[in-house]
């Protein structure tokens, strides 16, 4: 359920560090940056589960969205966050006796880059890392029989669906 739209009325309220190389900025660092906005102003944003960041930036590296995601966990999803939450505090994972991370509270908040001419894979890019947020892996992972390409969970995206509206 979709439960508030945000628009801001400056630009980029929440940099905070971007580094910008030949024209493209920093994925990673946006997303450290809208996490940060998202944690200093939480008490103040409707309630909600993840938050999402459609960023008319070029990203650098190829990169069109981005979302934490954390391999070796059992557990790091939006659905888990108030498990770990109240134990280990924001962005920070709860790790077993031998170190092993056992669940993850994240910031969840996910970015991707949106162009006025490429809504459908616009659209996908949003899925994907909405996917990351509810705590998907990438596609063929660990043996999990999916298809290494083609799919919403792709590792990398060809964007070459075919739709029939």
């Amino acid at each position: 359920i979709l439960r508030d739209i945000i628009s801001f009325t400056t630009t980029d309220p929440y940099v905070l560090n971007w580094s910008t190389y030949e024209g493209e900025e920093s994925a990673d660092e946006i997303l450290t940056d809208i996490n940060e906005w998202r944690a200093l102003n939480y008490d103040a944003l409707t309630s909600h589960d993840v938050m999402h960041l459609f960023s008319g930036l070029d990203f650098d590296g190829g990169t069109i969205g981005l979302a934490r995601q954390y391999r070796s966990r059992v557990s790091s999803s939006a659905c888990d966050e108030g498990q770990y939450c109240s134990s280990v505090g924001l962005d920070y994972c709860a790790v077993d006796d031998g170190g092993n991370i056992i669940g993850c509270c994240l910031w969840a908040t996910s970015i991707s880059q949106v162009w006025a001419t490429s809504s459908q894979r616009d659209a996908i890019t949003v899925a994907h890392e909405i996917g990351h947020q509810l705590g998907f892996s990438h596609d063929n992972i660990d043996g999990d029989g999916c298809a290494e390409s083609g799919d919403i969970m792709a590792w990398q995206s060809t964007y070459e669906v075919e739709v029939d509206w």
